[in-house]
């Protein structure tokens, strides 16, 4: 996420090659739309080195290369599933390190139970990497036993693959689960879960094709090279991003998350950060972004707080978070 102090969800330690794990293999789809304003001259697996600038002194991250090739190694495939074939409103991709165990919990304790409370048609899977000690790994592994919620691909865990995370969950979010919409999060957000369901179940079928709404932004690119979003020019040489909707929270029709996982192996991400990636893709599809408390503001004029997310939360101030939501339902 560009420019807000958060919790990050990922190490901040050196990242080391990506882990080889080869466990079951997601066949691949073909492709259906074809998108003729994004090239396809790039090579799927580009070996172009850049120099040594900033935080690539620290990180071994390879710009252009395609986030999308890499192979669920806890995949809960039957979470979507529902008995009466109906498709879930609202999948809810929760942006989780692998060590926040305490903050998923809280999640699973908070909006989670409230989607059972309220009879709300959402699924919430944490998706995560793969950590850097086999310890840590054989916890995830037990917590996705027990939760059966724990979404994990084989990329290392790190903040400077927060575009790996977010393709990834968009793939998975396409082959497995199908439901109307599809919302990309952090897990130190509070969520009225409940309100957001039946707002999006409203949505007029003819307005899914390009629905996208999040907080809007468009930041000049930071340039300071002690900076975490620091961007060389070699990646990127405008002075400014084209606009994005911020990380914590950016909802997608099913339609829109379709188009942007194709055209994230068209345009592979050549800057590390999810949701200015996200803007990219946005822009090449020529898809605009809907501000989410504008239209919050709409549909719940009298309604405080203003928006479907309390921010930047520890887990001590998660359930009083939801209980702020809860009564006001």
């Amino acid at each position: 996420m560009i420019r807000e102090a958060r919790n990050e969800t990922g190490k901040l330690s050196v990242a080391e090659n990506d882990v080889a794990l080869k466990t079951t293999v997601v066949d691949e789809d073909q492709r259906g739309t074809t998108l003729s304003r994004i090239s396809r001259s790039k090579p799927e697996q580009p070996k172009r080195e850049l120099p040594a600038l900033g935080w690539l002194k620290r990180v071994k991250w390879i710009p252009g290369a395609r986030a999308d090739e890499y192979d669920f190694i806890n995949n809960p495939i039957e979470k979507c599933k529902v008995e009466d074939n109906r498709r879930v409103t609202l999948l809810v991709l929760v942006k989780s390190a692998t060590y926040q165990t305490d903050l998923r919990d809280k999640i699973r304790n908070t909006y989670v139970i409230g989607i059972t409370k309220y009879n709300v048609s959402v699924k919430v899977v944490f998706n995560l990497g793969y950590p850097e000690n086999e310890k840590e790994q054989a916890k995830i592994n037990e917590e996705a036993r027990l939760h059966g919620d724990i979404l994990q691909a084989d990329y290392v865990e790190h903040y400077y693959n927060l575009t790996k995370k977010f393709v990834m969950g968009l793939k998975w979010a396409v082959k497995f689960c199908g439901s109307e919409f599809v919302m990309s999060t952090d897990d130190d957000i509070m969520v009225d879960i409940v309100t957001l369901a039946r707002d999006l179940r409203s949505v007029p079928l003819e307005e899914r094709t390009n629905f996208v709404i999040g907080k809007q932004n468009g930041y000049p690119v930071e340039r300071n090279e002690r900076s975490k979003w620091y961007c060389p020019k070699e990646l990127y040489p405008e002075d400014r991003y084209p606009p994005f909707p911020l990380g914590h929270g950016i909802i997608l029709s099913h339609k829109v998350t379709q188009k942007l996982y194709e055209a994230s192996r068209d345009l592979p991400p050549e800057i590390p950060f999810d949701d200015v990636y996200c803007g990219i893709l946005l822009k090449a599809l020529g898809i605009d972004i809907r501000d989410r408390v504008g239209w919050f503001k709409k549909l719940h004029p009298q309604k405080r707080p203003a928006d479907y997310f309390i921010l930047q939360l520890k887990t001590d101030t998660m359930k009083t978070a939801w209980e702020e939501f809860e009564n006001k339902l």
